[in-house]
């Protein structure tokens, strides 16, 4: 697989769906570690809440929030 670099993303507020597992999780360390404020809309606030420790665990300077929207 190819590695794909994020840029231009610091300090802005992306929403990332299907940020609980996979791709859309992936997305998500790769848009924290550009500096990214994330916001994960998700069914399941559980493993919305799982994402959250997962990417705070890989990116513990993340820059901005990283906010947890169940609907």
């Amino acid at each position: 697989m190819k590695e794909v670099t994020v840029t231009g993303v610091r300090g802005k507020r992306v929403v990332v769906t299907g940020a609980s597992d996979g791709v859309g999780l992936g997305l998500a360390l790769r848009l924290a570690a550009a500096g990214a404020e994330l916001v994960l809309p998700v069914r399941n606030e559980a493993k919305g809440a799982a994402a959250v420790e997962r990417i705070r665990a890989a990116e513990p300077d993340v820059e901005g929030a990283v906010v947890v929207h169940p609907g």
